[in-house]
């Protein structure tokens, strides 16, 4: 395009600079339009969501349709979103092409006046035919990357809204540079955690003082308050469980630094949570989900995630996780697929998956939210076993099992009930004190 304007100033200074004047006046059509393009693009992105949330739902619910018969309702439910998502569709369709349309249609218009401003020239005797030919052939070399500007202009402002929303989401709150590093090795200190969904910490901070008389109306719900006066420390290399009622989750995700919105301190270290850098705590911190997620892919890349590992550190991680007998059962060994999602083994194996990632990756705490929930008791056993006894790892898991010879293995059990912390220790010092714990492991064990 700069080449063509050269040559044109070269034929004709005045022509080149008419030329290129006319020929950005389409530019104009996508950024006059550009709220309306953003809004028909997003209110189609909202009723695809809508699409896709019904699909994931009658998919999931797949053997619940059959069972009662209900196949009929549930077409005409995904027929009617599916219809309003063509709909949208085509609105936010029509938008673009009437832009793109109203764009060719300027463009058109201003290399028609281009040509009669050049024979104008001709006639008063400025320029010859031939350079009035050469001109019109010159100007489709502006016209091209003109309308390949214009559609990206009016597809970019078509998706303003949406990508806005996507990096808002993406976004941690409060993303001001961290400045601090993890260290693990101090331990993990958690000093009058009071957290609470939906609050101001003007609010927590009530709760906090035991003044819930004080919160307003909205807040009163005592199933508002997620934690409560929580203080302990996690030492290096300890190996906790935390049982009881509510809070179990609440308090493995804020110390996996999943929260900011607390009042009281995390310290990792001489370190607050909310002041430590995301990359630098998770280099050493993993969490044990309980849906693992697998690649379709090898065992050994689905424990390596792609990075490069000595032969050593991965005969190591496999031992300790206890892959290496699943190992030797499969047939091409740990280059086996484990085909989309790890649909071809079990859960256990799934988790020693995960389990063998976070000692491949040196991680030295592993926490674990519930992610035996789902195994039975003696694959659970098996996992939560060879955690607590490699040495070098600090271990803090919820569970609802209250299985003596694991909560024997730990150096401290934490006891939740409505948030709160209401008893702590070794599990035969918890069980004498014959307590809110001692009625929690009998009622287990019946």
């Amino acid at each position: 395009m700069v080449f063509t304007l050269g040559a044109m100033a070269f034929l004709s200074p005045v022509n080149a600079i008419i030329a290129f004047a006319l020929s950005i006046a389409p530019l104009i059509m996508p950024i006059i339009f550009g709220k309306k393009l953003s809004k028909t693009n997003m209110a189609y992105m909202s009723k695809m969501a809508t699409l896709n949330e019904k699909v994931k739902d009658f998919l999931s619910g797949f053997e619940v349709i059959k069972t009662f018969g209900i196949e009929k309702n549930i077409k005409e439910k995904f027929s009617a979103s599916a219809k309003d998502s063509e709909k949208s569709r085509y609105k936010a369709n029509k938008v673009n092409v009437g832009v793109g349309v109203l764009s060719a249609t300027v463009m058109i218009a201003s290399q028609i006046l281009t040509y009669l401003v050049a024979g104008y020239f001709v006639i008063a005797g400025d320029i010859t035919v031939g350079a009035v030919i050469a001109i019109a052939g010159l100007s489709s070399s502006i016209i091209g990357p003109i309308q390949q500007v214009t559609m990206s202009i009016a597809n970019i402002k078509s998706t303003k809204e949406i990508r806005d929303n996507l990096l808002k989401s993406i976004e941690p709150k409060g993303s001001q540079e961290r400045p601090m590093e993890a260290d693990f090795g101090s331990g993990i200190y958690v000093d009058n955690l009071t957290l609470s969904y939906g609050m101001s910490k003007a609010e927590m901070e009530l709760i906090k003082a035991n003044e819930p008389k004080a919160i307003p109306a909205k807040t009163e719900n005592p199933n508002g308050v997620a934690l409560k006066n929580v203080s302990y420390a996690f030492k290096p290399n300890g190996k906790y469980a935390v049982v009881g009622g509510s809070g179990k989750s609440t308090l493995l995700r804020v110390l996996m630094g999943y929260y900011d919105d607390y009042i009281g301190n995390v310290h990792i270290g001489k370190a607050e949570m909310r002041d430590i850098n995301r990359e630098s705590l998770y280099k050493s911190l993993f969490m044990m989900h309980q849906n693992v997620f697998m690649l379709d892919d090898t065992l050994q890349n689905n424990i390596a995630l792609y990075n490069s590992y000595s032969d050593e550190d991965y005969a190591n991680a496999m031992s300790k996780s206890r892959l290496d007998e699943f190992v030797a059962t499969l047939p091409e060994g740990s280059q086996t697929a484990m085909g989309e999602g790890g649909n071809t083994i079990s859960g256990g194996e799934r988790q020693r998956v995960a389990m063998a990632r976070a000692l491949i990756k040196g991680s030295e705490v592993i926490i674990l939210g519930e992610a035996m929930a789902n195994l039975d008791n003696e694959t659970a056993y098996d996992i939560e076993k060879s955690l607590l006894e490699t040495p070098e790892l600090t271990c803090i898991f919820a569970t609802h099992r209250y299985t003596k010879e694991i909560l024997r293995k730990c150096d401290g059990v934490l006891v939740m009930r409505d948030g709160e912390l209401v008893e702590i220790g070794t599990f035969d010092e918890l069980y004498e004190n014959k307590e809110y714990f001692y009625s929690l492991y009998n009622v287990s064990e019946r």
